[in-house]
């Protein structure tokens, strides 16, 4: 019975064991001095203040991207395909809008 209780046991440490020799696989890591983390530091707050200043956000969000739509002026068949052998899609009703997903050149 108490080999049982200790095989979870052993599984446990041997997954952590595994996991710890990954921690640093990401990558080389850079040795960053005291006085070169603070040149860093201070060099980002002075960019930050002289876009203060110059009235500059700092903290912009990106307007959101929309899809091209397209309205018909008549009612148009869409299909699977360039020509009428291909399936019926939908029917569009004149003054209908539909997103642009691709194009057919």
């Amino acid at each position: 019975m108490k080999i049982s209780r200790r095989i979870p046991i052993v599984l446990t440490a041997l997954i952590f064991a595994i996991m710890a020799c990954n921690i640093n696989a990401s990558g080389p890591q850079q040795n960053v001095s005291l006085d070169e983390a603070l040149t860093l530091i201070a060099q980002t707050v002075q960019a930050a203040t002289q876009q203060a200043a110059a009235g500059i956000p700092t903290n912009t969000v990106p307007a959101p991207v929309t899809a091209p739509t397209v309205t018909v002026s008549s009612d148009t068949n869409c299909r699977t395909g360039p020509n009428v052998n291909y399936t019926l899609v939908m029917l569009y009703q004149t003054g209908m809008t539909a997103e642009v997903i691709a194009k057919y050149t």
